[in-house]
């Protein structure tokens, strides 16, 4: 559902026109939200690798089980996105983005150093490595995806140790 519904938010080929950056941002948010009401009884509402890394960190969590979800959410991740490609027109999916990009990459602004986008919070909004995963699976980008993924999960791993 995140990829899914969060995604379509960012098709610009539906209205031929810019969309307004407060929209992501709602879809995003209105699907975490829902999801945690519909499944957090089940599964804790573990939508996050880091999350999942916390929680094994911490001991709620068996690693078999941590890695268990984490590889879940990585599927559905990709899932997700690879749905929302299969039952959107490419025509309306790709209009106005750059072949090397992407719908929903997360891929660090071309000015930034490797060293800034990792180091800083340039990544690209990316604060789920699954989340960032499923579309450079899809679209087969993989630009610069190292990126986004250690910050998150070794800022959660070390403030889980270290404490608030």
């Amino acid at each position: 559902m995140l990829m899914f519904f969060g995604c379509m938010s960012l098709i610009s080929g539906f209205s031929d026109g810019v969309i307004p950056s407060i929209q992501p941002a709602l879809m995003f948010g209105f699907v975490v939200s829902t999801v945690i009401t519909i499944i957090g009884h089940i599964s804790g509402a573990h939508l996050n690798p880091s999350v999942t890394v916390a929680a094994v960190v911490l001991g709620d969590m068996s690693l078999l089980d941590g890695l268990m979800y984490i590889l879940s959410q990585c599927i559905g991740c990709t899932l997700g996105f690879a749905t929302l490609r299969v039952v959107t027109p490419n025509d309306i999916l790709t209009f106005g983005i750059p072949p090397d990009r992407g719908l929903c990459n997360t891929i660090p602004h071309h000015s930034l150093s490797d060293a800034q986008a990792f180091a800083g919070p340039y990544t690209g909004a990316s604060m789920n490595p699954a989340r960032s995963l499923g579309p450079a699976i899809v679209n087969n980008i993989w630009t610069k995806l190292w990126v986004s993924h250690p910050p998150p999960v070794s800022r959660i791993r070390s403030g889980s140790v270290l404490g608030p």
